[in-house]
């Protein structure tokens, strides 16, 4: 689909060449002119156009124990440790005597709202 023909004023343009410069001079204008036809504003203005501040808008369900089993056992064993040294073989074979540890420290800091 292409323009044959735009209507600028009393001037029609016909040709590609001429409708594609008509219309980027157009657009590359669309900001200053909104600008200048807005006047002076100063940044205490935009905020009638905000809305307030929501605090504490996050809410995220606690950890359960079930749920870090499933994500430990997910690990592929041919990953290589961490910084701890760790594998996720070793963590597999673990999971059942640390994963509550593990619930205790999500709990503990989800309860603080320091979501790790």
């Amino acid at each position: 689909m292409s323009i044959a023909s735009l209507s600028i004023g009393n001037k029609v343009v016909t040709s590609t060449e001429d409708i594609c410069n008509t219309l980027n001079n157009y657009y590359c204008t669309v900001g200053d002119k909104l600008v200048q036809s807005l006047g002076r504003v100063k940044p205490s203005d935009l905020i009638q156009y905000c809305s307030p501040p929501k605090l504490q808008i996050m809410f995220c369900n606690l950890v359960d124990p079930n749920e870090i089993d499933k994500i430990i056992m997910t690990f592929k064993n041919n990953k290589s440790p961490g910084i701890d040294n760790i594998g996720p073989k070793i963590l597999k074979e673990i999971c059942s005597d640390i994963v509550r540890h593990i619930y205790l420290i999500f709990h503990f800091l989800q309860e603080l709202l320091l979501i790790p």
